[in-house]
């Protein structure tokens, strides 16, 4: 289930949310935590010949997570001086609220989500710095169950208009006076084994019912396997019938990305290698269309699994060594990485946890 609960592969909602909402996992942590906090200060001196670590006073990318019974109920995001700028609140894995502040931690505005007993979004409200409702995004679906419209945003309105093909076209427009201006269309079809995604050329004072004539301009294009992975891209000029990019994909029996091969239209084709030791990505390596080797890095894991080098090296490659360094907590959770580049410090990320007791 996504945090939106919507028709598969798309929503109106911006799909950050359920970036950070996920992101949590990725820090691998072990124990039973109760929050965490990240953060980074950089070396100011980095870039200069000064070779003093100066670090930074402000926190940068600093955002803590609370977490309750293993899952994520609200992230917060600081401002450098860390106050807050902004908190999503979660629960049973949907966006209950997300609230803007203020210097001095003050509300500006504040956006509530409201779903029906199937998980699906129905209303969104938004209040302002007197939490007074300025709007009401209505959020209604058809007799299908489908995502028919949003209604009642500040600019733009949505109408979704489905086909016999299992396709749907995603219609952004705005109303004035009773009169509706169409501002941007997209077609979007999705299956078990393809992702599709085109622009169409939009034609001033444009109705509703012709938008399936319209000429299309740009397409997307994905195939997926039997394990749900991607295989292929395709980006296309339609207008001028131009493939602009395309990539493959191979896997292992693992489950890992082995290579990846791109094309452009300006002639860049280059093929990616990724090889692995005991699940870790120990080399990646690039070469062009004549076999020559453009990009080569090796990579190497200390007893916790943790990267501790970055090695780039080759003939005719610029040669660079990023060396990582951690401080340990005894649940064996990291919670300082120093990241050091051609043996000068770039920067430090910091990690607070708090367990349960």
């Amino acid at each position: 289930m996504t945090a939106f609960s919507q028709t598969k592969g798309y929503s109106t909602l911006d799909n950050t949310y359920e970036y950070h909402f996920n992101e949590f996992n990725n820090h691998k942590l072990k124990g039973k935590i109760k929050s965490l906090i990240v953060y980074k200060k950089e070396n100011s001196n980095f870039h200069s010949k000064n070779l003093a670590i100066k670090l930074d006073t402000g926190l940068a990318d600093c955002h803590k997570y609370f977490i309750d019974s293993k899952q994520v109920s609200q992230i917060r995001f600081l401002n450098s001086d860390s106050t807050l700028r902004s908190k999503r609140v979660f629960s049973n894995e949907l966006i209950r609220e997300f609230v803007f502040y203020q210097p001095r931690e003050k509300v500006q505005s504040r956006h509530i989500f409201v779903y029906n007993n199937s998980g699906q979004l129905t209303e969104k409200l938004i209040k302002d710095i007197n939490d007074s409702i300025e709007f009401i995004v209505k959020y209604n679906y058809d007799k299908r169950n489908q995502l028919e419209s949003v209604i009642g945003d500040e600019r733009y309105n949505y109408k979704y208009i489905y086909d016999e093909f299992g396709g749907f076209y995603e219609v952004k427009y705005s109303e004035y006076n009773g009169q509706s201006t169409i501002h941007e269309i997209r077609y979007n079809k999705y299956s078990d084994t393809e992702s599709l995604n085109v622009i169409l050329q939009n034609e001033p004072k444009i109705k509703f019912e012709d938008i399936k004539n319209l000429k299309r301009n740009w397409q997307n294009m994905s195939k997926i396997d039997n394990y749900n992975r991607v295989v292929f891209e395709q980006s296309k000029d339609l207008k001028l019938n131009e493939i602009q990019i395309e990539s493959s994909f191979t896997y292992n029996s693992d489950n890992h990305l082995i290579s990846k091969a791109f094309k452009t239209k300006n002639g860049t084709n280059e093929t990616y290698t990724f090889e692995y030791k005991e699940d870790k990505l120990i080399r990646q390596f690039a070469k062009d269309k004549n076999g020559i080797e453009n990009f080569n890095q090796f990579l190497y894991y200390n007893e916790h699994g943790d990267l501790i080098k970055k090695h780039n090296a080759g003939v005719g490659i610029k040669e660079e060594v990023y060396t990582y360094e951690y401080t340990y907590d005894n649940n064996d959770n990291w919670t300082e990485k120093k990241e050091i580049v051609d043996g000068k410090l770039f920067e430090i990320t910091y990690r607070q946890i708090e367990y349960e007791e």
